[in-house]
């Protein structure tokens, strides 16, 4: 094999060959899975399909380097006639991927039932799987399935549902038995519930719940952050479920699903991926450019892209992960019509497997045929023929054979800096958002501070709540709490742990103001005066960015806070001489503490010194990585990793031409950029072999660096 890769890595890579790349390890492992960077696509086959067409397609796959082969069962498809089974359509398939080494992963539909049954005008509408006769009828589409294609040769993960991101909100009487049995988990008794909640409920067996509760500005708090709490569980049991039906008849394959909407407000619409991830052997996720990212601007959509592959890698823990959907093709009917360049595609590759993908699956490899997005998301034409951007994914798989074939050993360097991902204050802000236009405050938040630390090439993770009790931000020196207005007391206890241990807390706007219930604690920030040195006094609401300091031109956001000095020293005043901006030492640690909306801000309206402040603490950590970079450029993504022999840079490019710095500790002078085969010769500063690259305008620039021997 070595000797095999070294004439690989001596070849052109237009001439390598299908027939040339090597064949990765089967998906019958997570080992398997971490051990190979994969490519693939969605072959979404309709009944019309011929069998030529569908070997056509497979081979002209192989040629293209994919690996993988993502497919969904269409219940209908399999059962268009009551008790009638046929699948002609999908053993064609199966047959054509195994000749052609591809590995399916296989899309599980039992939450939408055939046409016949006449439970949905359509597929694609996910029924809550909640009484008995659904339960049973999709077992039995489960059982079919997977015991005709678990000794498939081709045959690969099972993918328990497509995009789980919060079932249909329902208030029937199987939902209604769902949530009290939650209730009666969560709580214990009646009489707790009643406690908390306005209208009493009578028993754990008939609860009364529904849309009044859910809309109109006077709700019942504590009600509505049960609901949404439970919707949450829902969505992972259902999950489960079908995993264990899965499970019933092949022990073997492993189990991995994409939740979707990762870049939107996913506990405030019944999706967790910490929750989800426990019932999945591997994650992944969806990156449409079309519809995905609500809350960026199209020329944003690489951040959005890196905000989601953070969280998507932070979720998952030690488990592998991949990007299961990635916009490959033109969208015409979407929140943004859309049709992404080879070079975008290309930067998209990267950037994931960068971040530590190791999986990229395209939708579609060819276009729809039918339905609402017919002749849509096509990475070919609908006769196999190539496009630019089946030409650039072919050239990465060519890359990941050859010269950058060590990326199937890589990982990302663990980051030095984490963002909570409070998924209390994301559910309570979205029961006190009172109007649209306000937008997704606790959200916009997140992404804000994600950004100005991406914009400035600094990695990062995120942890929840669960996790930073557990002790997680022990492993990071900056722990950034992004407008987490709600907490309660065990998450409090923790950052002033945490604070108290040696660590850097950095927080905005009403820090711990609410408890997980929506009950306001009397002081600001709620049980942590001593950790930040401050007390908060009055809020002034305001409706327009405005100028913070003399140093910033509209750096503030939504509000600004009376700050009193209770032993913190201040780093920044307004141009009246209050205090906006204060640090303080408690115990071993530093809490930095900013009064207004800083992140929120900085994502609605970037202003540089706003960005600065947020990235400060975080800044000497991310330098003394084993592989940094910096530059001046308004924006370039970096991703740093390691592999056996060496360090790894991944410099990503959408803008103008642009001149970087890279840094790489305890590794030898001589320098590749991979992708071009160009030689640099390091200067020795500081203890790191320094390089200046120019990184062309839209384009990739792949930096190894041998470690010292």
């Amino acid at each position: 094999m070595k000797t095999f890769l070294a004439v690989l890595l001596l070849a052109p890579l237009a001439a390598l060959r299908a027939d040339d790349l090597p064949a990765p390890p089967c998906l019958d492992s997570l080992d398997a899975v971490r051990s190979h960077v994969r490519i693939g696509a969605e072959i979404f086959l309709d009944p019309g399909y011929t069998q030529d067409e569908i070997r056509k397609h497979f081979a002209k796959m192989k040629e293209t380097g994919l690996t993988v082969a993502r497919m969904f069962i269409l219940w209908d498809h399999v059962e268009h006639k009551p008790g009638e089974w046929r699948f002609d359509l999908y053993d064609q398939a199966y047959a054509a991927a195994a000749a052609n080494g591809i590995s399916v992963l296989t899309t599980l539909c039992p939450e939408d039932p055939p046409g016949w049954a006449r439970l949905t005008p359509f597929y694609h509408h996910k029924l809550v799987l909640n009484t008995p006769a659904l339960r049973e009828h999709a077992a039995e589409y489960l059982r079919r399935v997977v015991t005709r294609y678990k000794d498939h040769p081709a045959q690969g993960p099972w993918s328990l549902a497509n995009e789980p991101a919060g079932l249909p909100e329902k208030f029937d009487a199987p939902t209604l038995r769902q949530f009290g049995e939650w209730l009666r988990q969560k709580h214990g008794s009646v009489e707790r519930v009643n406690a908390r909640w306005f209208r009493p409920i009578e028993s754990f067996e008939k609860v009364g719940f529904g849309p009044e509760f859910t809309s109109g500005g006077w709700t019942d708090f504590a009600a509505l952050v049960d609901w949404k709490c439970f919707r949450v569980q829902q969505q992972t049991d259902q999950l489960a479920w079908v995993r264990d039906q899965v499970r019933l008849y092949d022990p073997k394959h492993l189990t991995h699903a994409n939740p979707s909407s990762l870049a939107n407000n996913m506990p405030a619409g019944g999706a967790d991926l910490w929750s989800e991830k426990q019932v999945l052997d591997f994650a992944g996720t969806t990156m449409h450019a079309s519809w995905q990212f609500a809350h960026y601007q199209p020329a944003d959509t690489e951040l959005g892209m890196a905000f989601i592959t953070d969280l998507l890698r932070s979720g998952s823990g030690t488990a592998p992960w991949w990007v299961t959907e990635l916009q490959s093709g033109m969208s015409l009917y979407g929140t943004r019509p859309f049709c992404p360049t080879g070079g975008e595609l290309t930067r998209w590759m990267w950037e994931s497997i960068g971040a530590g993908a190791k999986g990229v699956v395209f939708w579609c490899w060819h276009p729809r045929r039918f339905g609402r997005e017919g002749g849509e998301w096509g990475l070919v034409n609908a006769d196999a023929s190539p496009t630019p951007r089946s030409e650039a994914a072919a050239r990465v798989t060519r890359a990941l054979a050859g010269p950058a074939a060590f990326l199937h050993h890589a990982e990302p360097l663990p980051a030095r800096v984490a963002i909570l991902y409070d998924r209390q204050a994301l559910v309570l802000g979205a029961i006190d958002e009172r109007s649209p236009k306000d937008g997704d405050r606790v959200m916009l938040s997140l992404l804000g501070c994600h950004r100005a630390l991406c914009e400035r090439q600094i990695p990062v993770n995120f942890i929840n709540e669960d996790e930073l009790r557990r002790g997680a931000a022990d492993r990071y020196a900056v722990l950034y709490l992004p407008h987490v207005y709600a907490m309660d007391d065990a998450t409090t206890a923790a950052v002033r742990r945490y604070v108290a241990g040696g660590g850097t807390v950095w927080a905005d706007g009403p820090v711990a103001w609410k408890d997980s219930d929506g009950k306001v604690r009397p002081e600001i920030p709620g049980g942590l005066t001593d950790v930040f040195g401050v007390k908060v006094g009055d809020f002034q609401p305001v409706s327009e960015p405005f100028r913070l300091t003399p140093e910033d031109k509209q750096a503030g956001d939504t509000m600004r806070l009376s700050v009193t000095l209770c032993g913190a020293d201040v780093l920044a005043r307004d141009a009246a001489g209050q205090v906006v901006a204060t640090r303080h030492r408690h115990g071993k640690g530093t809490a930095i503490f900013f009064g207004t909306a800083l992140t929120l801000g900085y994502h609605r309206h970037p202003d540089p010194q706003a960005g600065e402040w947020i990235a400060a603490p975080a800044r000497p950590h991310a330098r003394g990585m084993s592989v940094s970079a910096t530059t001046r450029a308004p924006r370039l993504f970096f991703r740093g990793m390691s592999c056996p022999d060496g360090l790894v840079a991944i410099l990503s490019n959408p803008g103008a031409e642009c001149r970087a710095r890279v840094a790489f500790r305890d590794a030898a002078e001589d320098i590749e950029d991979v992708l071009s085969g160009r030689r640099f010769k390091a200067a020795a500063r500081n203890g790191a072999s320094e390089i200046e690259v120019t990184v062309p305008a839209g384009g990739v620039v792949m930096l190894r660096a041998a470690a010292r021997r």
